[in-house]
């Protein structure tokens, strides 16, 4: 699934993480509760149906996800998933 080279470009350039141009991304229609995860093993950012449909929401959720694979790459299980690394990429992203 392509979700907007020129946005990954954006984030990237704004993280200095230059790896996030080529994160993937796919739907999982198992995904009900939540609307995204980056998954560590297979490095792909899963999105529920319902965000992959919906433009803005689609937006939020890459941000938020990709932002999981920065502080991975930075820190790895020493930071928690929305503690103060992932806070300092995306502040006032609201964690769902």
């Amino acid at each position: 699934m392509t979700v907007w080279p020129a946005y990954l470009r954006v984030l990237a350039k704004l993280w200095k993480h230059p790896d996030l141009e080529k994160l993937q991304f796919r739907v999982n229609r198992h995904l009900i509760s939540t609307v995204g995860q980056w998954v560590v093993s297979t490095d792909v950012v899963e999105l529920s149906p319902s965000a992959a449909k919906r433009r803005v929401l689609k937006r939020e959720v890459v941000c938020h996800e990709a932002a999981h694979r920065v502080v991975w790459d930075r820190y790895g299980r020493a930071a928690r998933p929305h503690g103060a690394e992932w806070r300092a990429l995306v502040p006032g992203h609201a964690t769902r």
